[in-house]
C-alpha cells in the first residue's frame, strides 16, 4: 500500500474533508467493512474504534501515513462514526 508523506497529509485531509462536506452522507455510528487495508490497520481490534484510529494516526504522523488511515480518520471524525466492525 502506498503511503502519504508528512508533507502531503494536510492536502489529503483537506481533500477528504471537502468531499465529505460535498456529499454529506448519513451513516450509523458503527460501520462494517471487509476491506483488507482497514483490517491490516486494525491489527486484531474489532471493532476498530475512533480512539484506536486516532492513536494509530498520531503514532504514524511523524512517518508516512497509509492513505486508508487518513480517509478512515476523517470519515470517522466528520461523520461521527464511533467504530468500524470488521466482517
Amino acid at each position: 500500500m502506498r503511503s502519504i508523506s508528512a508533507l502531503g497529509v494536510e492536502d489529503a485531509i483537506a481533500l477528504i474533508e471537502d468531499e465529505i462536506a460535498r456529499v454529506r452522507p448519513s451513516v450509523p455510528d458503527t460501520l462494517q467493512t471487509s476491506d483488507a487495508h482497514i483490517r491490516a490497520l486494525a491489527a486484531g481490534l474489532n471493532p476498530f474504534t475512533i480512539e484506536a484510529v486516532e492513536q494509530d494516526f498520531q503514532r504514524l504522523a511523524a512517518r508516512a501515513i497509509p492513505p486508508a488511515l487518513i480517509i478512515l480518520r476523517e470519515l470517522m471524525h466528520h461523520l461521527h462514526v464511533k467504530a468500524i466492525r470488521l466482517v
